[in-house]
């Protein structure tokens, strides 16, 4: 009972919700209500907005990929062009320009209608495309841009070109005109020519006839294309031949093509050919050489030919070389030796010596001996013999050393050099240190009496000399150290 009073008493202490209250709660609300209505609306006029720029970016973008997807000789530049896609009630104007751009890297201007003056084929094109359409009252646009270049076909294989190695076409390469089957050596017998036995086996004495009786040489070149455009023959000899053929998908040289007297001279001649074709491709050059050999070789007034010892038992021989015609040299020679006492012998029949150098090895020590050599043609032909030359071979020495002295010894000479060795001089480090007679082959260097210095290298060469003053030759170096 207590406790129900207690309620009663309180409520009746609380005051009520009146009119008043409930009204301004209601303005409150009303002003809120009417703040969000507003908010919706500009957010769809924004969703509506977006939705069309949307649209606009994809009917942009759709035009550009069909423009990129044609060839491009079908993408041509000219006025702009318009047309027009109505989208859920919005309508989108869709304006398209085409238009040349000159690539300057191939420094080419364009004539009016924009294609290069010299038919470049770098320059390309610019595509531009600007979708418009109204929004809220308010024109709206996009743009964008992409450029299109001609896609060149993938690269073809070059051209070939080749000579047509075979009877009544071209004679093989490296092929020597006018060898004869016979020659005549130095001592004026005619011998058999190797040369000639050899051009037998490789079937070139077919050709002397057509060469003699025609007094040309006839030669046929084959050029294909895989694409069949070939636009250049060239052929071009080493004596100023040149010619030049219009282009064929397949092309062979015409019958006459060959060498005539005033091209075919005396020595070698090159002939180089090469095709081109539309695409700017080369092939790799067909070469070719023939010889003419009419006449030997000739010395161009002497040999120059030198011997000097190489050692113990070597001498190597250097000379000019001889004119096999106007411009060639010829590489073959036959080298000849003898001692003073006995007759010339052939050492070398046929020794190639592009370099005009030969060494002669096995030889005795000490020993004097004559060389002369005899220029060989492309063809075999013998010209005349050089001057004669003659060389020493070195000979053998040995020392042996002690705490600051160095005991020399050497061999002394034999056979056809006994006998013409006037004196020995001894030289130390490139210095004259004594002198011993003909018969001696000892020498003791002790420093002239003071000593050489110990745990030193020291290097020692022996001259000989003849009765006029003249080096015959030379021992080989000895080296030595002194003790410590």
């Amino acid at each position: 009972m207590l406790f129900h009073n207690y309620l009663v008493n309180k409520l009746r202490e609380e005051k009520a919700f009146g009119i008043i209250d409930a009204l301004m709660a209601i303005v409150i609300m009303s002003i809120a209500l009417f703040a969000l209505i507003g908010l919706f609306s500009i957010s769809v006029k924004a969703v509506a907005s977006s939705k069309a720029s949307t649209t606009a970016t994809q009917l942009a973008n759709k035009k550009i990929e069909e423009i990129r997807a044609k060839p491009f000789d079908d993408i041509i530049p000219g006025p702009a062009t318009e047309e027009t896609q109505a989208i859920l009630g919005t309508t989108y104007t869709i304006k398209t320009t085409i238009e040349w751009v000159d690539d300057p890297i191939d420094n080419e201007n364009q004539d009016p209608k924009g294609r290069d003056l010299r038919g470049g084929r770098t320059d390309y094109k610019r595509v531009e495309v600007t979708v418009k359409w109204t929004s809220n009252g308010k024109e709206q646009k996009f743009t964008t841009v992409t450029f299109v270049r001609n896609t060149p076909p993938p690269p073809s294989a070059p051209p070939e070109i080749n000579f047509v190695y075979s009877s009544g076409n071209s004679p093989p390469n490296g092929i020597v005109f006018c060898v004869e089957p016979t020659r005549t050596n130095i001592e004026g017998v005619v011998e058999p020519n190797p040369y000639y036995e050899k051009a037998k086996e490789l079937l070139w004495v077919d050709w002397y006839g057509l060469y003699n009786t025609q007094q040309k040489v006839l030669f046929k070149l084959f050029a294909k294309d895989t694409n069949n455009d070939l636009v250049y023959v060239g052929v071009q000899g080493s004596s100023g031949l040149h010619w030049e053929f219009s282009p064929r998908p397949n092309f062979t040289t015409p019958s006459w093509c060959g060498l005539y007297p005033h091209f075919v001279k005396e020595g070698s001649f090159k002939i180089r050919a090469i095709a081109k074709d539309e695409q700017g491709n080369i092939s790799q050059p067909a070469v070719t050489e023939w010889i003419i050999d009419k006449r030997p070789p000739e010395w161009d007034g002497s040999a120059n030919l030198t011997g000097r010892g190489q050692g113990e038992n070597s001498i190597r021989l250097t000379w000019k070389g001889a004119k096999d015609s106007d411009h060639d040299y010829a590489t073959h020679y036959q080298i000849y030796r003898k001692l003073p006492e006995t007759n010339w012998q052939k050492i070398q029949d046929d020794c190639e010596a592009q370099d005009f150098i030969y060494d002669d090895k096995g030889l005795e020590e000490f020993t004097t001996y004559y060389y002369k050599i005899v220029p060989i043609s492309a063809g075999g032909r013998l010209g005349k013999a050089s001057e004669v030359e003659e060389a020493t071979t070195w000979f053998h020495a040995d020392g042996t050393a002690g705490k600051k002295v160095v005991n020399l010894t050497w061999h002394l000479p034999t056979g056809s050099n006994k006998g013409k060795v006037n004196i020995f001089a001894i030289h130390r480090d490139g210095k004259l240190i004594g002198w011993v007679g003909p018969t001696t082959n000892s020498f003791t260097d002790d420093g002239s009496g003071k000593g050489l210095q110990v745990n030193r290298a020291y290097s020692y060469e022996i001259l000989a000399y003849d009765d006029s003053d003249n080096i015959i030759t030379n021992s080989i170096t000895v080296s030595v150290r002194t003790g410590s």
